[in-house]
Protein backbone atom coordinates (compact mmCIF):
# COMPACT_ATOMS: atom_id res chain seq x y z
CA UNK A 1 0.00 0.00 0.00
CA UNK A 2 1.57 3.36 -1.19
CA UNK A 3 1.62 6.28 1.30
CA UNK A 4 -0.65 8.33 -0.72
CA UNK A 5 -3.03 5.89 -0.48
CA UNK A 6 -2.72 5.44 3.16
CA UNK A 7 -3.25 8.96 3.69
CA UNK A 8 -6.59 9.34 1.57
CA UNK A 9 -7.54 6.10 3.99
CA UNK A 10 -7.14 8.26 7.05
CA UNK A 11 -8.66 11.30 5.74
CA UNK A 12 -11.33 9.73 4.57
CA UNK A 13 -11.75 7.80 8.09
CA UNK A 14 -11.82 11.10 9.98
CA UNK A 15 -14.57 12.29 7.95
CA UNK A 16 -16.91 9.26 8.42
CA UNK A 17 -16.14 9.39 12.36
CA UNK A 18 -17.59 12.84 12.20
CA UNK A 19 -20.74 11.10 10.72
CA UNK A 20 -20.77 8.68 13.14
CA UNK A 21 -20.69 10.44 16.16
CA UNK A 22 -22.74 13.27 14.64
CA UNK A 23 -25.56 10.94 13.02
CA UNK A 24 -24.78 7.70 14.39
CA UNK A 25 -24.26 6.04 10.77
CA UNK A 26 -22.11 7.36 7.44
CA UNK A 27 -18.75 6.08 8.29
CA UNK A 28 -19.11 3.28 5.74
CA UNK A 29 -20.45 5.49 3.20
CA UNK A 30 -17.19 7.50 3.33
CA UNK A 31 -14.87 4.97 3.47
CA UNK A 32 -16.01 2.24 1.36
CA UNK A 33 -14.90 3.72 -1.52
CA UNK A 34 -11.66 4.80 -1.15
CA UNK A 35 -11.19 1.72 0.62
CA UNK A 36 -11.82 0.01 -2.44
CA UNK A 37 -10.30 1.94 -4.37
CA UNK A 38 -6.60 1.90 -2.49
CA UNK A 39 -6.68 -1.90 -0.69
CA UNK A 40 -9.45 -3.62 -3.61
CA UNK A 41 -12.83 -5.17 -3.55
CA UNK A 42 -12.49 -7.83 -0.76
CA UNK A 43 -9.97 -6.55 1.51
CA UNK A 44 -12.25 -2.93 1.47
CA UNK A 45 -14.98 -4.95 2.97
CA UNK A 46 -12.53 -6.20 5.80
CA UNK A 47 -11.13 -3.16 6.35
CA UNK A 48 -14.75 -1.00 6.61
CA UNK A 49 -15.69 -3.64 9.41
CA UNK A 50 -12.10 -2.97 11.37
CA UNK A 51 -12.14 0.65 11.11
CA UNK A 52 -15.93 1.11 11.79
CA UNK A 53 -15.90 -1.38 14.64
CA UNK A 54 -13.21 1.32 16.31
CA UNK A 55 -15.17 4.07 15.25
CA UNK A 56 -17.95 2.60 17.15
CA UNK A 57 -16.53 1.42 20.17
CA UNK A 58 -14.53 5.22 20.54
CA UNK A 59 -18.59 6.79 19.90
CA UNK A 60 -20.14 3.81 22.51
CA UNK A 61 -17.90 5.54 25.20
CA UNK A 62 -19.72 9.00 24.70
CA UNK A 63 -23.32 7.93 24.46
CA UNK A 64 -23.83 4.43 26.31
CA UNK A 65 -26.51 6.21 28.61
CA UNK A 66 -28.63 6.71 25.48
CA UNK A 67 -28.68 3.09 24.26
CA UNK A 68 -31.94 1.38 24.43
CA UNK A 69 -30.67 -2.13 25.20
CA UNK A 70 -33.87 -4.39 25.21
CA UNK A 71 -34.72 -2.98 21.91
CA UNK A 72 -31.39 -3.17 20.09
CA UNK A 73 -31.87 -7.01 20.60
CA UNK A 74 -34.30 -7.17 17.83
CA UNK A 75 -32.25 -5.04 15.61
CA UNK A 76 -28.62 -6.87 16.68
CA UNK A 77 -29.74 -10.67 16.63
CA UNK A 78 -31.54 -10.77 13.10
CA UNK A 79 -28.61 -8.81 11.50
CA UNK A 80 -26.02 -11.75 12.99
CA UNK A 81 -28.17 -14.37 11.88
CA UNK A 82 -27.68 -12.80 8.44
CA UNK A 83 -24.06 -12.11 7.95
CA UNK A 84 -23.16 -15.76 7.29
CA UNK A 85 -25.78 -16.25 4.76
CA UNK A 86 -24.53 -12.64 3.35
CA UNK A 87 -21.00 -13.69 3.13
CA UNK A 88 -22.00 -16.99 1.49
CA UNK A 89 -24.00 -15.33 -1.38
CA UNK A 90 -21.13 -12.92 -2.39
CA UNK A 91 -19.22 -15.75 -2.40
CA UNK A 92 -21.26 -17.76 -5.03
CA UNK A 93 -22.99 -14.90 -7.20
CA UNK A 94 -21.30 -12.71 -9.53
CA UNK A 95 -20.49 -9.48 -7.55
CA UNK A 96 -21.52 -6.73 -10.70
CA UNK A 97 -24.97 -8.13 -10.21
CA UNK A 98 -25.32 -8.57 -7.16
CA UNK A 99 -24.05 -5.18 -6.34
CA UNK A 100 -26.93 -4.41 -9.09
CA UNK A 101 -29.52 -5.47 -7.22
CA UNK A 102 -28.74 -4.36 -3.76
CA UNK A 103 -28.36 -0.61 -5.03
CA UNK A 104 -32.05 -1.08 -7.08
CA UNK A 105 -33.41 -2.55 -3.97
CA UNK A 106 -32.14 0.47 -1.86
CA UNK A 107 -33.07 3.10 -4.06
CA UNK A 108 -36.77 1.93 -3.98
CA UNK A 109 -36.26 1.55 0.15
CA UNK A 110 -35.20 5.65 0.14
CA UNK A 111 -38.57 6.42 -2.25
CA UNK A 112 -40.89 4.35 0.03
CA UNK A 113 -39.28 5.85 2.74
CA UNK A 114 -39.93 9.58 1.61
CA UNK A 115 -43.41 8.73 0.73
CA UNK A 116 -43.82 7.11 3.95
CA UNK A 117 -41.94 10.27 5.79
CA UNK A 118 -45.02 12.51 3.87
CA UNK A 119 -47.70 10.85 6.20
CA UNK A 120 -45.92 11.57 9.05
CA UNK A 121 -46.75 8.32 10.85
CA UNK A 122 -43.52 6.51 12.12
CA UNK A 123 -43.24 2.43 11.83
CA UNK A 124 -44.30 1.69 15.26
CA UNK A 125 -43.56 -1.81 16.96
CA UNK A 126 -40.55 -4.42 17.33
CA UNK A 127 -41.17 -6.43 13.65
CA UNK A 128 -39.88 -3.65 11.02
CA UNK A 129 -36.39 -3.58 13.83
CA UNK A 130 -35.97 -7.29 13.32
CA UNK A 131 -36.74 -7.34 9.02
CA UNK A 132 -34.17 -3.98 9.27
CA UNK A 133 -31.74 -6.28 10.87
CA UNK A 134 -31.91 -8.80 9.19
CA UNK A 135 -31.13 -7.42 5.63
CA UNK A 136 -28.47 -5.00 7.40
CA UNK A 137 -26.80 -8.49 8.45
CA UNK A 138 -27.32 -10.08 5.03
CA UNK A 139 -25.84 -6.62 3.15
CA UNK A 140 -23.35 -6.20 5.37
CA UNK A 141 -21.78 -9.64 4.67
CA UNK A 142 -22.45 -9.75 1.06
CA UNK A 143 -21.31 -6.75 -0.18
CA UNK A 144 -19.92 -4.84 3.33
CA UNK A 145 -23.05 -1.80 3.29
CA UNK A 146 -25.36 -2.61 5.63
CA UNK A 147 -26.09 1.29 6.08
CA UNK A 148 -28.55 2.28 4.06
CA UNK A 149 -30.88 0.00 5.07
CA UNK A 150 -30.41 1.04 8.76
CA UNK A 151 -30.87 4.71 7.26
CA UNK A 152 -34.24 4.00 5.75
CA UNK A 153 -35.42 2.61 9.45
CA UNK A 154 -34.19 5.32 10.94
CA UNK A 155 -35.97 7.75 8.99
CA UNK A 156 -39.72 6.31 8.99
CA UNK A 157 -38.91 3.88 12.43
CA UNK A 158 -40.52 5.43 15.86
CA UNK A 159 -37.32 5.50 17.07
CA UNK A 160 -35.87 8.42 18.49
CA UNK A 161 -32.95 9.67 16.61
CA UNK A 162 -30.51 10.09 19.17
CA UNK A 163 -31.47 6.90 20.95
CA UNK A 164 -31.56 5.04 17.32
CA UNK A 165 -27.91 6.70 17.08
CA UNK A 166 -26.49 5.58 20.13
CA UNK A 167 -28.78 1.84 20.08
CA UNK A 168 -26.25 1.53 16.71
CA UNK A 169 -23.04 1.71 17.83
CA UNK A 170 -22.62 -1.52 19.73
CA UNK A 171 -24.62 -2.91 16.76
CA UNK A 172 -22.32 -1.54 14.37
CA UNK A 173 -19.10 -2.80 16.98
CA UNK A 174 -20.69 -6.24 17.44
CA UNK A 175 -21.90 -6.88 13.40
CA UNK A 176 -18.30 -5.77 12.62
CA UNK A 177 -15.87 -8.05 14.51
CA UNK A 178 -18.82 -10.69 13.69
CA UNK A 179 -18.11 -10.08 9.67
CA UNK A 180 -14.54 -10.12 10.17
CA UNK A 181 -14.11 -13.10 11.94
CA UNK A 182 -16.85 -14.89 9.74
CA UNK A 183 -15.13 -13.23 6.24
CA UNK A 184 -11.95 -14.52 7.87
CA UNK A 185 -12.75 -18.46 7.95
CA UNK A 186 -14.94 -18.19 5.26
CA UNK A 187 -13.24 -16.24 2.38
CA UNK A 188 -9.06 -15.96 3.73
CA UNK A 189 -8.77 -14.03 0.36
CA UNK A 190 -10.61 -10.35 1.94
CA UNK A 191 -7.79 -10.39 4.83
CA UNK A 192 -7.00 -7.11 5.74
CA UNK A 193 -3.22 -6.68 4.72
CA UNK A 194 -2.02 -4.34 7.06
CA UNK A 195 0.34 -4.37 10.00
CA UNK A 196 -0.73 -3.54 13.60
CA UNK A 197 0.92 -0.53 13.32
CA UNK A 198 -1.00 1.00 10.57
CA UNK A 199 -4.25 0.50 12.41
CA UNK A 200 -2.50 2.56 15.58
CA UNK A 201 -2.29 5.08 12.89
CA UNK A 202 -5.24 5.04 11.76
CA UNK A 203 -7.18 5.16 15.10
CA UNK A 204 -5.89 9.22 15.18
CA UNK A 205 -7.77 10.82 13.07
CA UNK A 206 -10.84 8.70 13.98
CA UNK A 207 -10.33 9.95 17.80
CA UNK A 208 -10.76 13.41 16.20
CA UNK A 209 -13.46 12.44 13.60
CA UNK A 210 -15.53 11.76 16.93
CA UNK A 211 -14.30 14.55 19.22
CA UNK A 212 -15.64 16.75 16.19
CA UNK A 213 -18.57 14.90 15.63
CA UNK A 214 -19.53 15.31 18.85
CA UNK A 215 -19.33 18.90 18.79
CA UNK A 216 -22.00 18.81 15.93
CA UNK A 217 -24.25 16.40 17.21
CA UNK A 218 -26.10 18.71 19.76
CA UNK A 219 -26.98 21.45 17.29
CA UNK A 220 -28.35 19.20 14.91
CA UNK A 221 -32.44 19.12 15.34
CA UNK A 222 -33.76 15.94 15.03
CA UNK A 223 -35.73 16.61 11.51
CA UNK A 224 -32.71 17.61 10.12
CA UNK A 225 -31.15 14.49 11.61
CA UNK A 226 -33.63 12.36 10.20
CA UNK A 227 -33.07 13.84 6.65
CA UNK A 228 -29.55 14.07 6.41
CA UNK A 229 -29.74 10.04 7.23
CA UNK A 230 -32.56 9.68 4.25
CA UNK A 231 -29.92 11.55 1.73
CA UNK A 232 -26.81 9.36 3.15
CA UNK A 233 -28.94 6.31 2.27
CA UNK A 234 -29.93 7.36 -1.14
CA UNK A 235 -25.90 8.21 -1.54
CA UNK A 236 -25.24 4.69 -0.41
CA UNK A 237 -27.77 2.75 -2.44
CA UNK A 238 -26.81 5.27 -5.58
CA UNK A 239 -23.04 4.17 -5.04
CA UNK A 240 -23.90 0.53 -4.83
CA UNK A 241 -25.66 0.39 -8.37
CA UNK A 242 -22.61 2.65 -9.43
CA UNK A 243 -20.29 0.41 -8.58
CA UNK A 244 -22.13 -2.64 -10.08
CA UNK A 245 -23.57 -1.08 -13.45
CA UNK A 246 -19.31 -0.64 -13.79
CA UNK A 247 -18.47 -3.53 -13.32
CA UNK A 248 -21.50 -5.14 -15.63
CA UNK A 249 -20.32 -2.74 -18.58
CA UNK A 250 -16.48 -3.33 -18.27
Amino acid sequence: MELLGFVAICAASLVGAVGQRALGMGFGLVTVPVLVLVLGPLPAVTAVNVLGALTSIIVLAQVWRLVEWRRLMWLLLPALAGVVPGILIATSADDAVLKTVVGVLILAGVALSVWMRRSERPLEGDLPVAVTGAVAGVLNGSVGVGAPVLGLYGAVGDWSQRAYAAALQPFFFVLSVTTVISKTLLDPAGALPWPWWALLVVSAPLVVGVFLGDRLAGRLPERTARAIILLISLLGGLSVLWSGVVALLA
